[in-house]
C-alpha cells in the first residue's frame, strides 16, 4: 500500500521546500470525503511564519496512481484553502506556478520529500509583439481578458469555464439573443466523432 503526499506550493516560490515527519505543521485537520474516506490536510510555514505549502495525505492506495474520483475533492480543497488564506492572511495570496506536485511513499517506510525549484528562462522576450498585440486589440480588450482568464490556472475552474462561455456567446449569439446554429455546427464538425480516452 502507498500514501500519496500531494502538495500545493504557495507564492512566492522559496527555491526549495523540504518535508519530513520531524517538520511541524502550522495546522492540520481531517477532511471527510463523500466516499467515507478521511484525508489529512496540513499547512506549513517558512521561517518567517508565512504560508509556504499545503499538503494533503492520501493513504491506502494500491499503486502509485492517484484515483480519478479524488480529483474533484482535491480541486475543492485547493480552492477553499486559497479562499481561507485570502481572508486570514493576504487578500492577494496565490499559489505558485506550477502550484502542485506529489510523491508516493510505501506505507511503513521512512518519508522525506525535498523539491528544489529553479526558474529557467525560455526564449527571448519580443517587445514588438507586445506592442502590436496591445495596439491592435485595445478595442476588444475585454475579449482578450476573457481569453486570458480562461487560461489562468490560478482562477477557479468554474470561472475559467464562464470566461470561455462568454467568448463563445460573443461569437455565436447576436444582439437579439439568437444563436448562430450554422456557425456552431461548423465549429463542432471536426470533433463530431471525437471520444474521450482514459
Amino acid at each position: 500500500m502507498y500514501t500519496c503526499y500531494y502538495y500545493w506550493l504557495i507564492a512566492p516560490l522559496r527555491g526549495e521546500i523540504k518535508d519530513s515527519p520531524e517538520r511541524k505543521s502550522a495546522f492540520s485537520l481531517n477532511i471527510h470525503a463523500p466516499d467515507g474516506k478521511e484525508y489529512e490536510l496540513a499547512l506549513y510555514c517558512d521561517l518567517d511564519v508565512k504560508p509556504e505549502f499545503a499538503r494533503i495525505s492520501i493513504p491506502s492506495l494500491d499503486a502509485e496512481i492517484l484515483p480519478d474520483d479524488i480529483l474533484p475533492l482535491l480541486q475543492s480543497i485547493k480552492e477553499h484553502l486559497l479562499s481561507a488564506l485570502r481572508v486570514t492572511f493576504q487578500s492577494d495570496a496565490a499559489y505558485a506556478d506550477p502550484s502542485a506536485t506529489w510523491a508516493f511513499n510505501k506505507e511503513g517506510e521512512p518519508y522525506n520529500f525535498a523539491l528544489s525549484i529553479k526558474m529557467v528562462s525560455t526564449g527571448v522576450y519580443d517587445a514588438e509583439a507586445t506592442k502590436n498585440v496591445f495596439a491592435l486589440t485595445f478595442n476588444i480588450r475585454e475579449l482578450i481578458r476573457l481569453y486570458i482568464d480562461g487560461n489562468d490556472k490560478g482562477i477557479p475552474l468554474q470561472y475559467r469555464f464562464l470566461s470561455f462561455y462568454k467568448l463563445f456567446e460573443n461569437r455565436f449569439r447576436n444582439d437579439e439573443q439568437v444563436w448562430d446554429d450554422k456557425g456552431i455546427n461548423e465549429l463542432a464538425e471536426p470533433y463530431k466523432n471525437a471520444s474521450i480516452e482514459k
